[in-house]
């Protein structure tokens, strides 16, 4: 009989947000984890007691990974287009091609299923998120890259509902679509007030 390997937390995390990014909260069981990873639904159950522990926990990591990702765009792209640009590419690097979705556009969908924790979780994303959108769009109305009577907030929340509705369209419409939609995102077209 073979001897069983110790399973780390990331192996358990990996495996679960794969399951969440494609079939959603309510597409996936512990013990499909735990069958993809060669443990018991047991052993999954002794890292996280529920289903909802383990889905907060990987919103937390992504949460975790996406701050850390806009912190180094924001030292890397000082320019307003160069950060939009960076951030629709992060975007697309995480599912373009893969048939996969952002976890927060899964998280939102799924949002009643949720545990409270994971709930929270995806508020605190959706929250980190427009946050430092805003802040990129604060600094550049600072330094006259797009228009003074451009709402920050509202900005950060077009930005960011644009980008997950390509997403979600691009497992339906194909690659095409988020690089059609997220071409004018890149270029500033679609934030460009007439005349300007």
């Amino acid at each position: 009989m073979a001897k069983r390997r110790d399973i780390t937390r990331d192996e358990l995390l990996d495996e679960a947000e794969h399951l969440l990014r494609n079939h959603g909260y309510n597409g996936f069981s512990i013990r499909d984890v735990g069958e993809a990873v060669g443990i018991s639904s047991a052993s999954v159950h002794h890292h996280y007691p529920t289903k909802g522990d383990l889905a907060a926990a990987v919103l937390h990591r992504y949460r975790e990974r996406w701050n850390a990702k806009l912190g180094a765009i924001a030292m890397e792209h000082e320019d307003w287009r160069g950060r939009v640009a960076a951030v629709v590419a992060a975007f697309a690097g995480m599912v373009v091609g893969k048939g996969s979705a952002c976890l927060l556009a899964i998280a939102c969908v799924d949002h009643a299923s949720l545990s409270n924790a994971a709930q929270a979780e995806t508020k605190l994303l959706h929250e980190n998120l427009t946050g430092w959108l805003a802040r990129f769009t604060v600094e550049a109305k600072k330094r006259e890259e797009i228009a003074a009577s451009h709402d920050a907030g509202t900005m950060a929340e077009s930005l960011l509902s644009t980008l997950q509705g390509a997403l979600l369209l691009s497992r339906v419409a194909g690659d095409s679509a988020f690089a059609k939609v997220t071409t004018m995102l890149a270029d500033g077209s679609m934030h460009r007030v007439p005349g300007e």
